[in-house]
């Protein structure tokens, strides 16, 4: 534990936030923090911005934007050379730039108080900085990552080398090097590597292992053989075995090479993060400080953002994280998801990748389906090489998706957009920047389109509820259920429907519940089992009252020979708050014959407001408003209350979730004859029904 001896006899300085780390997550927290009215005190040894200013994504944005000009410069003049020099100082500049603007956010945010010190962590709310105590409820760590010391195979540091530098260090160099060998096959190594091959270094990868080990073999191809170039040279399973100012030696395959260096880059990756609260080490892997979804480490208060936990690390998901800490330690629990941010390598040529690849669904036997695809470019500076997708099986969410191209971070995260909202491919820009990702979002929703109307066509069946009479226990009409057949058994129905409600498909799915209703009328009326006033019930989702005319509905039943008096149509409160009115439709329905039911009516003050403005035929309890038993004596009076107070409509009342006995004489008591449940009836299948009917009659 640190010595408090020599600390300054005075009171502690007290805070809602320490915050450790003044890089790119540690000031966003910050700045969070700040905002929402919390007292801030942010520790730093070194300088604002951490290794996102002293390279990072910063530093390889402004390579990459250098390159893509002088690429162009050169289609003109063949003579031109790379000012390597003129780019970082510009670059030194936008990062003196950066710090200003940071500067300014801190000179209006005077709850933060910026101490440049290391920071001891005396225990979990008591931390140590330059002789001071300070007193803190909540401890944030944003402390980074350090690199990983290099050692050669002989146990010798080659830091004295003249042409050793670590990656932060790059913009130390003067002029373009002829030659460079860089150990590594992580993404860095990699976009330094693109970056030098291309302004004419003879550069050399030596990776220990296998090059890019988060991508699958067939992503890992066609990027590899897109940024081939006759100064780049990447060698797989390659150790090196010594060096010296000018060149470096490796081993591969059990031969010796040796290789001109006039620059050495270890791009190894960093040390594993540790750091002691008093006298206990916070737990950790080799990838940083083991944390929950809420970026929370086991030590309570104490929290680990950005490159120092243990999950990936790149920027969005660094603010993100940022921002899920301080979200958390304000009581909004809003958890980091781990597959919704965009990764990807910078460079003329990149490789952009969401959600998981086909490595982790096979180790987590997810049932998944794989295309890949080779769309052609509308606008040649926006290319998409090629973009596979790995799909679920069943649902058609989009699991994976990969891309290899150029500006594939902004297309990415469109392509992603439209996917969320078909609709949206309906008027979104399909010109310049958003080209290519319009053409990528469209042949993704028309295949999944493809996908969700075969399951609906060949897999999709209709289960039906009976709904009985209470007091004669026979058997008055049905409720249609969605049921989904696939490999040999039965899925939750939830997301099926959730999906194609959200991609627009739930149209087609309405159409085929409604066409298996019609035919089980008929099936009915042949057997002689159809009763008058027998009615199966049918949920209409929002968008298909948006799409069918009342007109073309009463024409598609009365194709069936069907008359809407047995068909009802279900909606809920949802349905009138999206901003379409369907009151007009729903009137034009009733009108024809077709009944109208409120679903899964509660204790909202819509529920009772929509009673007054439409005339429903029936209104449906929902089965959470059931007391569970004898003992639930509050809800019992809730439920009570609601019923007075729909009587008062004239619209039938029907109590769904009927389970236990106890239910089935607690709505019989309180006037509810009609009802349904598993205490009652499963859904059942066509055929039951039918038998089921037969029996009673």
């Amino acid at each position: 534990m640190a010595n408090t001896n020599k600390v300054k006899k005075k009171a502690y300085q007290d805070y809602d936030i320490g915050i450790i780390g003044a890089g790119i997550a540690g000031l966003n927290a910050a700045i969070h923090a700040s905002k929402h009215g919390l007292k801030v005190v942010l520790f730093e040894k070194r300088d604002l911005g951490g290794l996102s200013l002293n390279g990072g994504d910063l530093l390889m944005n402004e390579l990459y934007n250098s390159l893509a000009i002088y690429k162009r410069l050169k289609r003109r003049d063949k003579n031109i050379t790379f000012d390597l020099n003129s780019v970082f100082l510009r670059m030194k500049r936008l990062k003196r730039n950066y710090l200003r603007e940071y500067l300014k956010v801190f000179e209006h945010l005077e709850s933060i108080t910026f101490v440049k010190h290391n920071a001891t962590l005396l225990d979990n709310q008591t931390i140590l900085a330059n002789n001071e105590l300070y007193r803190v409820k909540n401890i944030v760590l944003a402390v980074g990552a350090r690199s990983r010391e290099y050692i050669l195979n002989n146990g010798t540091k080659p830091d004295n080398y003249k042409n050793f530098l670590k990656v932060y260090n790059l913009m130390h160099l003067k002029k373009t090097p002829k030659t460079m060998v860089i150990v590594g096959g992580s993404a860095i190594a990699f976009e330094i590597a693109i970056f030098f091959s291309n302004i004419g270094t003879k550069t050399t990868v030596l990776a220990r292992g296998d090059v890019l080990r988060t991508l699958d073999p067939d992503i890992k191809e066609i990027y590899l053989d897109n940024i081939k170039n006759n100064h780049l040279t990447i060698k797989e399973n390659a150790s090196v075995i010594s060096m010296d100012d000018f060149s470096v030696t490796y081993l591969e395959n059990g031969v010796t090479f040796k290789v001109p260096a006039e620059v050495f880059i270890p791009a190894i990756g960093f040390e594993r993060t540790e750091v002691k609260v008093g006298d206990t080490l916070i737990p950790s892997n080799n990838q940083g400080i083991l944390v929950n979804e809420f970026c929370e480490t086991e030590i309570p208060h104490i929290y680990a953002i950005g490159n120092a936990n243990h999950f990936a690390k790149f920027s969005n998901r660094t603010i993100a994280e940022a921002f899920t800490a301080v979200n958390h330690i304000l009581g909004r629990k809003r958890v980091i998801d781990d597959h919704t941010y965009v990764r990807s390598i910078t460079g003329l040529y990149e490789y952009a990748l969401y959600g998981k690849n086909e490595m982790e669904l096979i180790a987590k036997n997810v049932p998944y389906t794989k295309e890949v695809f080779y769309p052609s470019p509308i606008n040649e500076n926006y290319i998409i090489k090629m973009f596979k997708v790995l799909i679920h099986k069943y649902t058609h969410e989009v699991l994976g998706l990969f891309m290899v191209g150029t500006h594939l971070n902004e297309q990415m995260n469109t392509a992603l957009m439209i996917l969320d909202d078909s609709n949206r491919l309906d008027y979104i820009s399909r010109t310049q920047v958003l080209s290519s990702a319009y053409l990528t979002a469209k042949i993704l929703s028309d295949h999944i389109k493809d996908l969700d109307l075969e399951v609906i066509e060949n897999h999709f069946h209709s289960f039906y509820q009976p709904k009985f009479d209470l007091k004669t226990h026979k058997v008055i009409g049905a409720e249609s259920l969605a049921r989904f057949y696939i490999d040999e058994r039965y899925h939750n129905p939830l997301p099926f429907i959730t999906n194609f409600e959200r991609r627009g498909h739930i149209y087609e799915m309405d159409n085929k519940v409604l066409q298996n209703a019609c035919q089980f009328i008929n099936d009915l009326e042949y057997a002689s089992l159809l009763s008058a006033d027998f009615v199966i019930s049918i949920n209409i989702a929002p968008y298909t009252l948006s799409q069918i005319s009342p007109e073309r509905m009463l024409k598609f039943v009365t194709k069936y020979n069907v008359s809407p008096k047995h068909l009802m149509l279900e909606v809920t409160e949802r349905n009138f708050e999206i901003g379409i009115d369907f009151l007009s439709p729903l009137k034009a329905l009733k009108a024809m014959g077709f009944k109208i039911s409120m679903d899964d009516f509660s204790v909202g003050h819509s529920s009772f407001a929509l009673l007054n403005i439409f005339p429903f035929d029936e209104v449906k309890l929902d089965l959470g408003l059931l007391p569970k038993d004898e003992n639930d004596v509050n809800q019992q009076v809730v439920y009570q209350n609601i019923i007075n107070a729909v009587k008062t409509n004239d619209a039938s009342l029907v109590a769904e979730g009927i389970e236990t006995s106890f239910h089935h004489h607690f709505l019989l008591n309180n006037g509810i004859t009609k009802g349904q449940g598993y205490f009652l009836s499963r859904p059942l299948p066509k055929e039951e029904f039918i038998k089921l009917l037969k029996k009673e009659s």
